[in-house]
C-alpha cells in the first residue's frame, strides 16, 4: 500500500507527537510505502527554516532559497540521494504531455544523474485545472505509445526502477514487474483499496485525484479510522473490483483495475470502464 500525506500531516507529527505522530509511525510499522513529493519537501523545509530550533539543521540547505524553483527540486532531490536516509528513496516523478513521450529517455539519464533511484512517470490526469483542458490528455493511442516507452526503459536502465503510476500498464506486461513465483499483483488502480489519500483538512479520499469524501480522520482514533475504512463501501468496491462496461470482464480487471479518477469525470461514475483503454 502507498499513502500521500499532507504537508501539514508531517509539520504537526514533527512538532507535537499526537494523532499525526502516530499515524505515521502506524504506516511505517506496517510497512507501507510513504509517497512524498518535492512540493510536500519544499513546504516542510520552508516552515521548518522559521523555527528557531531548526536553524542549525536547515543552515545546510540554506542556500536552496535563493534557487529558482527547478533547482531547488533538483538539489532537494540531490541532499535526499546523498543523505541515505533508511526508507527515504530519492525519486523523480514527470508528468508529461504526448508531445514529451520522445524526451523520457533524456529525463531518466538525468535523474540517474542526480542520484535517483526511482523515476515515474504519468500522462495528465483530468483532475483539478486540467478537467477543462482535454487538449492536455492523451489518446488511446498516444497512451499506448507512452507505456511502451515505460518499459523500454525499464530494459535499458536496469539499474533504476522506471515506472508509471497509470493502471493500464498492466495490459502491456506479460509477468508482474513485482510478483515471484507466479503469484498476482495488484498493482493498477488501488484507490482506496491498497492507497488514500488525506487532505490538509483531515478528509481522506481514495487518491489524491479521486475527489469522493470517505472520512474526516482528524477527530477519530487510530482504531476508529481501520474500522470506518474497512466499512467503506468504495474500499469493498475497488477489493471486489465491482467495475462497469469493459472493465468488468476484462481478465486482467484484478492487476489492473483502470482509473476511477478518469472514470468518474469522463463517465460519470468511478466505477465505469476506464475511458483510455485501448482495448
Amino acid at each position: 500500500m502507498k499513502v500521500v500525506l499532507d504537508t501539514n500531516i508531517w509539520l504537526s507529527a514533527i512538532f507535537w507527537k499526537g494523532e499525526a505522530y502516530k499515524l505515521i509511525n502506524f504506516i511505517l510499522n506496517k510497512k507501507i510505502e510513504i509517497i512524498i513529493t518535492n512540493n510536500i519537501l519544499s513546504e516542510i523545509i520552508e516552515v521548518l527554516n522559521k523555527e528557531v530550533k531548526f536553524q542549525k539543521f536547515i543552515e545546510r540547505y540554506s542556500k536552496l532559497t535563493d534557487l529558482k524553483e527547478f533547482e531547488k527540486a533538483v538539489t532537494s532531490l540531490r541532499l535526499i540521494a546523498e543523505s541515505k536516509i533508511q526508507k527515504i528513496i530519492p525519486s523523480m516523478r514527470s508528468t508529461i504531455q504526448a508531445s514529451q513521450i520522445k524526451d523520457m529517455e533524456k529525463m531518466v539519464k538525468f535523474a540517474k544523474k542526480i542520484g535517483c533511484k526511482r523515476v515515474s512517470f504519468s500522462s495528465i490526469h483530468p483532475a483539478g485545472k486540467a478537467i477543462e483542458r482535454k487538449d492536455l490528455w492523451m489518446n488511446k493511442e498516444q497512451k499506448l505509445e507512452f507505456l511502451k516507452e515505460v518499459y523500454r526503459l525499464k530494459k535499458i536502465f536496469p539499474d533504476i526502477n522506471v515506472t508509471t503510476n497509470d493502471p493500464l500498464k498492466c495490459l502491456l506486461r506479460r509477468e508482474n514487474d513485482l510478483g515471484k513465483g507466479g503469484e498476482l499483483v495488484f498493482d493498477g488502480c488501488g484507490a482506496g483499496a491498497i492507497t488514500f489519500n488525506v487532505n490538509s483538512d483531515g478528509v481522506m479520499t481514495p487518491c489524491a485525484l479521486l475527489n469522493i469524501p470517505m472520512m474526516n480522520v482528524f477527530p477519530l482514533t487510530i482504531k476508529e479510522i481501520t474500522k470506518k475504512y474497512q466499512e467503506n463501501q468504495i474500499v469493498r468496491d475497488m477489493l471486489e473490483m465491482n467495475l462497469k462496461g469493459k472493465c468488468k470482464d476484462c481478465l486482467k480487471k484484478y492487476q489492473c483495475g483502470g482509473c476511477r479518477a478518469r472514470a468518474l469525470i469522463q463517465k460519470g461514475d468511478y466505477l465505469e470502464e476506464d475511458p483510455h483503454c485501448w482495448l
